[in-house]
């Protein structure tokens, strides 16, 4: 009886380290992703030439997720996953250079650095933590970073403003392929985007709308033999400022549609996990504290998915021109 106890517990040992192992890896890896950091206006043409910096300070927390049937599970505990919850404190820190050209100045190269730092925190469930011996996994350390260029034009009214760009992530952050809450992830990541951002004055206020297109191509983590699926994400944000003289203070809504165009892979064999999305929507404010400051604060969810992990997620940025 002893033995097939200790057989048992071997096996659940087993079906637990390889779920923390697997899923813990596809649920923190969009942390210094694409994942509804998007923001109204960011790269639109206001920005004179010259340096910038972003200081975005953000809170993110996962603790549900959808299945392949869309049903919603609201533990990651589940008895598969092993996990209770995951959750993120991360300070990331933008800084780029913008100049234009052309006879009216219509042409616009943004260049930008971004690096992020976090503080990670997988929690694991009951079951979970007994048989590994301790309750959760934390870890704080740089991220990988990111280097953004984009190339922009607007029209001769400023009302439309159309670009392209391409983010590529190098893996130099701090990782440890045995610690599910490494804030590096060991691989190669690239980023191109599109953008639409459209102006409407109105009598008194002035309505901006942003659309963004990106695709994520993640390349293989080979010392887990893991390669995640690429995904394609879709992002909408309407913006009503209160005047379209000062534009001080604006609110903003965003939607997001996230889905995945190929499967996972595990030392070479697929998961099935290549029909996946996410939408969520997330809300926010805009303020110009003065006219080279614009703090930005907003609250995005997950609400509705198919295999996709449910973030919440509360965000404060300031832009700062130098």
């Amino acid at each position: 009886m002893s033995e097939l106890k200790w057989s048992c517990n071997l096996s659940q040992l087993f079906i637990v380290t390889f779920f923390i192992f697997c899923l813990a890896k596809i649920s923190y890896a969009e942390f210094g992703g694409s994942h509804f950091y998007a923001f109204p206006g960011a790269w639109a043409m206001d920005i004179p030439d010259g340096w910038i910096s972003q200081h975005h300070l953000r809170h993110i927390n996962i603790d549900s997720w959808r299945d392949k049937d869309g049903h919603k599970h609201d533990k990651m505990g589940d008895a598969l996953t092993g996990i209770d919850n995951i959750s993120a404190n991360q300070y990331i820190l933008k800084i780029g250079y913008i100049h234009h050209i052309g006879s009216r100045k219509q042409f616009q190269f943004n260049h930008l650095g971004i690096f992020p730092f976090a503080d990670v925190k997988v929690k694991l469930a009951k079951t979970a933590a007994s048989l590994m011996g301790h309750k959760h996994y934390r870890t704080s350390g740089a991220g990988d970073p990111y280097f953004f260029n984009s190339f922009g034009w607007h029209n001769k009214t400023g009302n439309i403003h159309l670009s392209m760009g391409l983010h590529i992530r190098f893996p130099i952050g701090k990782y440890d392929k045995d610690d599910p809450a490494s804030p590096g992830l060991n691989r190669f990541e690239v980023f191109p985007a599109v953008a639409a951002h459209l102006r409407f004055p109105m009598e008194r206020g002035l309505w901006v709308f942003d659309f963004i297109q990106n695709f994520l191509y993640i390349s293989e983590n080979r010392d887990i033999d893991y390669d995640e699926r690429d995904t394609m994400e879709s992002n909408l944000i309407a913006t009503y400022y209160l005047s379209k003289i000062t534009r001080k203070v604006a609110f903003f809504t965003q939607l997001e549609y996230m889905r995945s165009v190929n499967d996972s892979e595990i030392s070479g064999n697929k998961i099935d996990d290549g029909d996946c999305w996410s939408f969520g929507a997330g809300f926010g404010l805009v303020y110009t504290l003065k006219p080279n400051i614009i703090a930005n604060i907003k609250y995005s969810e997950d609400l509705d998915g198919r295999q996709y992990r449910m973030d919440k997620a509360t965000n404060f940025m300031v832009t700062w021109k130098f």
